[in-house]
């Protein structure tokens, strides 16, 4: 019975040290694993944070780029409220970014697109039947021909490439004379968008085009078809 005893003892004492070495094994391996798995999570979360700051910065650059095409065409910018910049979801953002990139296409389609191109081109320019070089025309040189002005003359009392007096200026151009000054300080492309308001806020009046360019319009009216 003593025999048993002793063995007895020797059984636990055996069963407690090999319990203390497997939790102490575990426990180092549990203190080896946890480094790699909190740099696994960090990294994802810097990821996740590049990605959402990208998104959120390339939304930024094309509602911008969206409201610099509507203000040249005079549509008014598009109302935003800024989610994305409390936003975090990818999929949102994502599709925010489609949003205003479809903006951006369309707005410049039009700033680029003036209903009555030709006509102001002819206006401008002297030249009539549509060969112009567009290019030349709207980033603007000289007159050619019997045209009004260059993109840039000057000379006051009539500035820009349709002379426009101080009354044009303030009524149909407002807020780039505020900005800018006179129409030889804005691009050509907003001259005519200036213009074609004018012209829509006119009604569309082929009276109104040869009163105001009694020289240059004549030849040009036939462009409006």
């Amino acid at each position: 019975m003593p025999n048993f005893r002793h063995m007895l003892r020797a059984f636990v004492a055996l069963m407690l040290a090999s319990l203390i070495w497997s939790t102490s094994a575990h426990t180092k391996r549990e203190q080896k694993k946890s480094p790699a798995v909190i740099t696994r999570k960090e990294t994802s979360s810097r990821v996740t944070a590049l990605r959402i700051a990208h998104l959120r910065a390339k939304i930024d650059s094309l509602r911008q780029a969206t409201w610099d095409w509507q203000d040249v065409s005079l549509a008014g910018r598009t109302r935003s409220a800024y989610h994305e910049r409390q936003a975090r979801g990818i999929g949102y953002l994502r599709w925010m970014n489609e949003l205003w990139g479809q903006r951006l296409i369309s707005a410049r389609q039009l700033a680029q697109n003036p209903p009555h191109m030709r006509l102001w081109l002819c206006i401008q320019s002297g030249i009539r039947g549509g060969k112009w070089k567009l290019l030349v025309h709207q980033s603007g040189g000289v007159r050619v021909g019997n045209g009004e002005a260059s993109w840039y003359d000057d000379g006051s009392p009539y500035w820009g490439g349709f002379q426009m007096g101080r009354w044009f200026h303030e009524t149909y151009g407002g807020e780039l004379y505020r900005r800018l000054g006179t129409a030889n300080n804005w691009r050509p492309i907003q001259q005519i968008w200036v213009a074609e308001r004018a012209f829509g806020q006119e009604g569309y009046s082929v009276r109104w085009l040869l009163v105001q360019w009694p020289n240059t319009a004549p030849p040009c009216v036939s462009l409006l078809g």
